[in-house]
């Protein structure tokens, strides 16, 4: 069956770097490795994170056959306002 790349959505790293600058429910995330292109981190269905803070962890997850990304970078700081589907 195979992964399906329509099925990840890119955010790019500069819209979700750093601290929230407004006042919300968010999750954060310090120095977590994340899957990277095009400068973007993935998300699978649009919502799941496919960060790790474990670098052995997220460098499995780049080297599965078919998996859109092929690198992953640590990021300090990434924040999300809070999905409350998770």
């Amino acid at each position: 069956m195979g992964l399906k790349k329509d099925r990840f959505k890119k955010v790019p790293i500069s819209k979700v770097s750093g601290f929230p600058k407004e006042t919300g429910t968010y999750d954060i995330y310090i120095d977590y490795f994340w899957p990277v292109v095009d400068d973007c981190i993935l998300l699978f269905d649009g919502h799941i994170k496919q960060c790790n803070a474990d670098e052995r962890i997220t460098k499995r997850i780049v080297e599965v056959e078919g998996y859109p990304a092929t690198e992953y970078k640590q990021i300090p700081v990434v924040s999300f306002e809070h999905d409350f589907r998770d």
